[in-house]
């Protein structure tokens, strides 16, 4: 009887580890979304501009969480609902903002999460005028942003430049400095600003060409007389790189004029003493031109 007995026990005890194992492990309990932060655009707020809530959140088991936001000025509610955006009309100059929030995943609710407040800007800055200087421009020249845009002192402008309408990489300061990039004559520049609240609205400036610029005289030159024969040597180049034409304005009768040297020269006659007068022009196919030269005493030789 006692065999009997203990076979009995031994079964049952059996049969509840398989009906334990049979029911598995329990589930785990649902989790509530975890709210990390929420953050205002623009923030500042700007008057009569939309403004977003964005809420940084985490669901442990990736559910779909949906959100109630009540918005609030001055302490007043003023929009509730699903919306994370409130109206520009609602965003008034001189107020100030905060939102309410609830979250719920199906299973979990969490309710009334505030958010910081966020002042609004009494005015929302405009740009009024953008422009350049100087308008024309050499290849070294430096060209410099002026910009005309009210109630914008704490605004933070972005610049981008171009060259005859394609973007010059790497320019994006308030000044550009035409030396350090490879430009030509006739190149027109302009550039584009836009506000840090608003860094899709890009303001366009007035135009800076590059203008043809006067041949440059390097040296005033020297005179000398050797043999009987007088001398003036000059340098002049062009910055543009442009093919320069050399006339003799004025000079003593029977001079001539060196155009690949450079140079004046005059057979002294026989017992001449006095001054002349050199005059040279240079001059670049577009008339822009550079002239030198001067009075010089001849003493007999």
């Amino acid at each position: 009887m006692k065999i009997k007995n203990s076979a009995l026990i031994i079964f049952l005890l059996a049969l509840s580890v398989i009906i334990i194992d049979c029911r598995g492990k329990p589930e785990p309990k649902n989790r509530p979304p975890k709210i990390y932060k929420m953050s205002f655009s623009p923030s500042p707020a700007i008057a009569n501009q939309d403004l977003l809530v964005v809420v940084d959140f985490f669901d442990k088991e990736n559910d779909p969480v949906v959100f109630t936001y009540r918005w609030y000025r001055d302490g007043k509610l003023i929009k509730e609902g699903g919306s994370n955006s409130l109206e520009a009309k609602e965003v008034k100059p001189d107020s100030v903002i905060y939102v309410e929030l609830s979250a719920s995943d199906g299973v979990n609710k969490i309710d009334s999460i505030r958010s910081e407040e966020v002042s609004v800007k009494g005015v929302r800055p405009v740009i009024k005028r953008v422009w350049i200087t100087p308008e024309q421009a050499s290849k070294n020249s430096i060209l410099r942003v002026e910009i005309d845009c009210p109630d914008c002192e704490e605004v933070e402008f972005y610049y981008r430049w171009r060259v005859n309408n394609e973007l010059l990489e790497g320019a994006e300061g308030e000044e550009l400095s035409l030396s350090e990039h490879e430009l030509k004559k006739r190149d027109q520049i302009f550039v584009e600003v836009a506000m840090d609240f608003a860094p899709e609205t890009w303001y366009p400036s007035n135009f800076a060409v590059i203008v043809n610029q006067h041949p440059e005289v390097i040296d005033q030159g020297e005179s000398w007389v050797e043999d009987k024969v007088f001398y003036y040597q000059f340098r002049v180049k062009d910055p543009d790189g442009d093919r320069l034409n050399y006339e003799l304005v004025e000079a003593p009768r029977g001079a001539s004029l060196n155009q690949a040297k450079e140079m004046v020269s005059w057979t002294i006659p026989d017992g001449f003493e006095g001054e002349i007068k050199i005059l040279v022009r240079v001059k670049d196919p577009e008339g822009a031109f550079a002239e030198l030269g001067g009075s010089f005493n001849i003493k007999a030789q």
